[in-house]
């Protein structure tokens, strides 16, 4: 996508999303797992798992994942990558410095810790490539449950994907609520180690392997969406619940 483009569509998203409140909202889209719902009031959205639920403030561009059997939650921060692998270099010194204190003995768990470690690593290299992305016209237009959208070819390192924009006006949604939904699709992109494009005015209603007709192999495909009115307390985390990050064992040094 052309960066001056992206750069256009994130401003536009700015100023949708401190726009006048709207109505609240539920989008519902399906996949081979079943179906998700994505509940947006306001510029907070919601969306619940088996266990868990995740809560995405668009403005603070913040996404955290409560877990209420545990009464815990934890933020999700989009330079995970980067704090692992600083834990990773550390680890490693650590390791060679109880390998020095072994008298260089080939001692087996801690070779197999290293391994660990480098393999991790290189997982971490493979995401920060991922940047590098794509997003091409395919200059065909589909159908998904009677609404109308256009297709684009979406290619990220290895991944390669058609994914079908519909305009939000066709599918009844504002663009305040296209901006949040949109905001969490980047978000989630960036945990990854990429940059999901998104089109102004515009959300993706199917997602589906490049080349494949769409609607019949989708990874993700649109449903519905309807006006919903929420409890206030559904997207706030109750101020009992500990954060996992303040947990002693868990807590950053």
């Amino acid at each position: 996508m052309n960066l001056l483009k992206f750069k256009t569509v994130v401003a536009a998203s700015f100023v949708a999303l401190s726009g006048v409140a709207q109505a609240e909202v539920e989008l519902v889209f399906k996949s081979g797992l079943g179906q998700q719902s994505f509940k947006i009031k306001g510029h907070t959205m919601r969306m619940d798992n088996a266990a868990q639920y995740q809560l995405f403030d668009a403005l603070k561009n913040k996404l955290y994942v409560v877990t209420p059997t545990s009464k815990s939650y934890m933020e999700m921060s989009n330079n995970m990558f980067g704090d692992l692998s600083a834990l990773l270099t550390k680890q490693e010194a650590e390791l060679k410095k109880l390998q020095s204190q072994e008298g260089l003995k080939n001692v087996a768990h801690l070779e197999t810790a290293k391994s660990a470690l480098r393999m991790a690593e290189q997982q971490i290299k493979q995401l920060k490539s991922n940047g590098n992305n794509q997003l091409k016209k395919l200059n065909q237009r589909a159908r998904i449950n009677g609404i109308s959208c256009e297709l684009y070819e979406f290619s990220v390192a290895m991944l390669q994907q058609q994914v079908c924009f519909a305009d939000i006006a066709d599918i009844g949604l504002s663009a305040q609520h296209a901006a949040v939904f949109n905001r969490y699709q980047q978000y989630v992109g960036s945990l990854s180690g990429y940059t999901m494009p998104t089109l102004e005015n515009k959300i993706s209603i199917d997602v589906s392997p490049l080349g494949s007709l769409p609607g019949q192999q989708s990874s993700s495909q649109f449903v519905r969406v309807k006006e919903v009115k929420f409890p206030a307390k559904q997207f706030s985390i109750d101020p009992s619940y500990k954060n996992m990050m303040d947990i002693p064992a868990l807590s950053r040094k």
